[in-house]
């Protein structure tokens, strides 16, 4: 018996089934990078940026990932105030 498999998942429904960690923000923000969709990975980042502060042992990779993209797209008063 084969399982059905979804015809397609849209940005939303990923980002509905993420855990709440920021370093799985930082991965699916890299990766929406990899496919060329920098509006969609800021969305991710800055949803890793909101979850960063609930986490017990927070890691500094979101912060990282989120600064070099808005340094990449010359948004350095963004980038100062982050």
């Amino acid at each position: 018996m084969s399982r059905a498999r979804p015809s397609s998942l849209s940005s939303s429904d990923i980002f509905e089934a993420m855990p709440q960690n920021s370093h799985s923000w930082a991965v699916f923000g890299d990766f929406l990078l990899k496919g060329n969709d920098p509006v969609q990975a800021e969305r991710a980042y800055r949803q890793g940026i909101v979850v960063l502060f609930a986490e017990e042992a927070p890691r500094e990779t979101i912060v990282r990932r989120y600064l070099n993209l808005l340094q990449k797209q010359k948004r350095n008063a963004e980038a100062l105030e982050l």
